[in-house]
């Protein structure tokens, strides 16, 4: 190493701005932590015995190498908050980092911090930053401005004259430390599979979904050729409208990572932080956390400031729940058997819902109904005449031979009855016989108070006695499981007076059109469940 490092590793210029740094400390846990790491790295200044032994007992001290190496975004030597300090230790720890944050901690700072460090060390190692995209490529971005700040190490570990490089797609030391840069999504058409190394390090870890985790970035770590074992880190924010299956994962890694547990694993670690924290530690304003609160939904300031999931006990449709109704299967175009039955059920979009359209496959010897058509019509594609959706309605009945139909016919969506039982060219009409009825002389399902509350309770009863069964075996079913759950545990209920049933509604800028389509196919479920009933006692026949 002292062949490497010749040159002072010490910018004397920057020792005063640190002291002022530490006298500007907004809270007394700040004031704290920087005196704290300001007291170490005086040690090390006192104690080293040559640059080469210097620099050594700082990379061996992140706080310490960090303030001495990296500046901030004021400008001024990095001091780390007291959080980032025990991030960094589970970090040096742990193989396996699960880190769910509040906004604007100073996520993104840490882990770039994480990586320059790594890069400017002296074990070859060889390291991916994933982000959901290139244009969120923060942490790599920030660990490049990290080095290229930095005289000392730019000059001695960044010499391109040597074959180093610090360019967007990959940071690449004199020594061989190699850092990465990759996007990845769901849309990702290039695969991951063959990237290697010794570690992931992975940002937004809550846009990123469970199936691409699994098939392309943990793949990365499985061998055993990484001297030490290998690094997985995820950190992000918790999010269950882009990623319904995050608080799963997070249970998971929580159930490891627990010493009282009987599945705790030592080399997995968890780590959380909340905006109460946050401001302690100096990193949020208070004033606007509070005006966060009283402008966000509850849910929503939950997630991206309280770093919690929202109470999932007492939701009408519990994640819990939902995630029971996975079935190894797959949709299928056509029908599977003469011997199953086969309904369909519609909910119409209009310009900001979309129209959905799911079919069941109910099966007499088991008792269950498993999805096994879903199509999409969004309007934002371009705007598809009424007619033009019933038809299409229509040939998907009867491609089925489905013999029950229950389409959503409230208010302005009674148009749909004439196109639905006339018969045209190519699309013979529905019979009218085989509509669903609420009462003889209304078919069709239209939602009013008392209605629309059975329909759902009918429907969370179904899911409970495992009469529903959703496929989740293809990259269409994924989808549709992740909208399917993400829509009923997003729905909000409230009373709808005395007590009497409640109102179940979608969140603002939500949607539940998925459900209601959903939750009107279970009422076919629910007439099968009383015809396969057997009646003892009776006789006669």
């Amino acid at each position: 190493m002292s062949e490497i490092v010749q040159s002072a590793v010490v910018d004397v210029s920057r020792i005063p701005k640190m002291y002022e740094v530490i006298g500007r400390s907004i809270t007394p846990l700040q004031f704290e932590t920087r005196k704290e790491i300001m007291r170490r790295y005086e040690e090390h200044l006192e104690a080293a015995e040559s640059n080469s032994d210097l620099y050594w007992r700082l990379w061996n001290d992140f706080p310490c190498w960090c303030l001495n190496f990296l500046t901030d975004d004021s400008d001024n030597p990095m001091f780390l908050t007291k959080w980032q300090v025990d991030f960094a230790h589970l970090f040096q720890t742990k193989k396996y980092l699960m880190s769910l944050q509040c906004r604007k901690g100073g996520k993104t700072t840490i882990l770039a911090a994480i990586a320059a460090h790594m890069a400017c060390g002296f074990d070859r190692k060889r390291y991916t930053v994933f982000s959901p995209s290139a244009s969120q490529s923060f942490i790599f971005e920030k660990a490049r401005e990290y080095i290229r700040l930095s005289p000392f190490l730019k000059n001695v570990f960044f010499d391109e004259k040597k074959g180093a490089q610090n360019t967007s797609e990959r940071i690449k030391s004199v020594l061989g430390v190699v850092i990465n840069n990759s996007a990845v999504s769901a849309q990702s058409l290039v695969s991951k599979r063959g990237e290697y190394g010794d570690g992931v390090l992975l940002d937004e870890t809550q846009d990123i979904p469970r199936d691409v985790k699994e098939t392309e970035l943990e793949p990365i770590i499985s061998d055993t050729y990484s001297e030490g074992g290998k690094r997985y880190v995820q950190i992000g924010t918790p999010n269950l409208k882009r990623n319904p299956n995050l608080l799963t994962e997070w249970n998971w890694y929580n159930d490891r990572a627990n010493p009282d547990s009987p599945n705790h694993n030592p080399d997995y670690g968890v780590f959380t932080l909340n905006c109460w924290e946050a401001i302690d530690q100096g990193c949020l304003d208070r004033q606007y956390v509070l005006d966060m609160r009283d402008r966000m939904t509850p849910d929503d300031f939950a997630m991206e400031y309280l770093a919690e999931f929202p109470e999932v006990s007492t939701r009408f449709f519990t994640l819990s729940l939902l995630d029971r109704l996975r079935y190894a299967d797959s949709f299928h175009e056509n029908p599977r058997s003469p011997m199953y039955e086969y309904a369909m059920a519609v909910d119409w979009g209009f310009k900001h819902d979309r129209t959905q359209i799911l079919v069941g496959e109910y099966r007499k010897e088991d008792d269950k109904m498993q999805y096994i058509y879903w199509e999409e019509i969004d309007p934002r594609d371009g705007e598809t005449p009424y007619e033009v959706q019933a038809r299409r309605v229509k040939r998907i009945y009867h491609h089925f031979g489905c013999r029950w139909f229950c389409p959503d016919l409230t208010s302005n969506q009674e148009w749909a009855l004439g196109p639905l039982t006339q018969a045209e060219e190519g699309a013979p009409g529905i019979p009218i016989t085989h509509f669903y009825h609420h009462n003889p002389s209304s078919p069709g399902f239209r939602a009013s108070g008392h209605t629309n509350f059975s329909m759902w309770a009918n429907h969370r009863e179904q899911m409970y006695s495992g009469r529903i069964q959703v496929p989740t075996q293809g990259a269409k079913e994924t989808q549709f499981f992740d909208k399917f759950v993400k829509e009923h545990h997003e729905l909000q209920q409230r009373d709808a007076g005395h007590g009497a049933y409640k109102i179940l509604s979608e969140p603002k800028n939500g949607f539940k059109d998925l459900a209601v389509t959903a939750g009107m196919l279970s009422l076919f479920v629910a007439e099968k469940g009383k015809r396969t009933k057997a009646f003892f006692g009776m006789g006669g026949w």
